[in-house]
């Protein structure tokens, strides 16, 4: 409710219906005074802002120290105190997908000890082919800096080590074919012996039809020889243009294996006729977001445990972990109501299935996003 003046007419000037009191009993439009001042306009947006606070906040209490205690209290009727599982689900899978990509990846480190050696050789190799006065001795040395110095590019292009700057454009030019012989080809499990489209399509048409590659051979080999032309048979540049897409797709794929998961556990409580399958997934949707809030409070505590090099903050992700696992156990255990043995033998039988589904899921949307590439 706004603080905004109460009009002196009756009339909803939103659907015309007689108004009885402050707000319409048809539509629910509160019967104010249309023009507001900028004050009334920033004291309503704070009020609304401050308003979904204390209700979120209120809310949050009850789901993460009290398992399923909101998906009953749904069941019962009584949803007016609590913010809606939908909406709750939709603000925080949004907050938790924007810090997990928000979050920046580990810097590379090229301070292992096997880094340094071949570094340190490398520089040692430099130094010895300026001080040589032999030709052979000159081309020996030249030889190995040139493997040296290509196997430290397709290091850079794997991610292993930083850029080497001191490497010029025109000796990268000059060390390309080296590099090309050293860079791992992308393999999806039907090596395509380094040919590109047409020598496969001539080659296949060459042979018996009894002895040609299948659909799904064809396909994997035509699949390795477009992406090994389009990444230049730079494997690692496939594989972070696939985690890419497959990390872009988990918000979909956590929202497909709701009522997936929700399925799940109405089967295992098939006996259980006073909740249906929509009470199961309000259950689902109200554990999904706790996992989210765990996770957000697991990052943080990480993130806490690197700044102040402390050991305290680990130990609580740890504690946090184990009371996420055993949420779940009590979540089940205070919605249906069944004995502890019973409900905790469920709930293993729950996590096997659930790891099953999301392998399964994992593999479609691996397989999508291959096929973007």
């Amino acid at each position: 409710m706004s603080h905004g003046k109460l009009r002196k007419a009756t009339n909803c000037l939103n659907c015309g219906a007689e108004v009885q009191g402050r707000f319409c009993h048809v539509c629910g439009q509160e019967n104010i005074e249309p023009a507001e001042t900028l004050w009334g306009l920033i004291t309503h947006f704070v009020y609304d802002i401050t308003h979904f606070d204390g209700k979120f906040f209120s809310t949050l209490r009850y789901l993460l120290f009290r398992p399923a205690f909101l998906s009953i209290e749904y069941v019962r009727g009584r949803r007016h105190s609590y913010l809606h599982p939908i909406r709750m689900y939709v603000f925080t899978s949004a907050l938790f997908f924007f810090v997990f990509f928000a979050t920046k990846p580990a810097q590379i480190d090229d301070s292992s000890p096997e880094v340094t050696e071949y570094m340190a050789r490398r520089s040692q190799l430099i130094q010895r082919l300026s001080l040589a006065t032999d030709t052979a001795q000159q081309r020996l040395l030249s030889d190995s800096l040139n493997k040296a110095e290509a196997v430290l590019i397709v290091m850079e292009e794997i991610g292993i080590v930083k850029y080497d700057s001191t490497i010029s454009k025109e000796r990268r030019l000059q060390l390309e074919p080296l590099v090309q012989k050293r860079r791992p080809r992308v393999s999806l499990g039907a090596s395509a012996d380094g040919l590109t489209k047409q020598q496969y399509d001539s080659l296949q048409q060459s042979l018996p039809e009894a002895r040609r590659d299948g659909s799904i051979q064809r396909w994997l080999k035509e699949k390795t020889i477009q992406l090994n032309a389009k990444f230049q048979y730079q494997s690692g540049g496939v594989v972070k243009v696939l985690i890419d897409k497959f990390l872009h797709s988990l918000p979909i794929m956590m929202f497909i294996s709701l009522p997936l998961v929700a399925a799940l556990i109405a089967l295992l409580y098939w006996s259980s006729k006073e909740r249906t399958y929509v009470h199961i997934g309000i259950l689902v949707i109200h554990n999904y977001v706790a996992v989210y809030v765990f996770t957000l409070v697991t990052i943080l505590f990480s993130w806490l445990a690197g700044f102040f090099w402390s050991d305290f903050f680990g130990v609580l992700a740890v504690i946090l972990f184990f009371y996420s696992i055993f949420y779940q156990y009590k979540a089940l255990r205070n919605f249906f109501g069944q004995r502890r043995l019973k409900t905790m033998l469920k709930y293993l039988v729950l996590l096997f299935f659930s790891f099953i589904l999301f392998v399964f899921l994992s593999i479609i949307f691996v397989i999508n996003s291959l096929l973007q590439v």
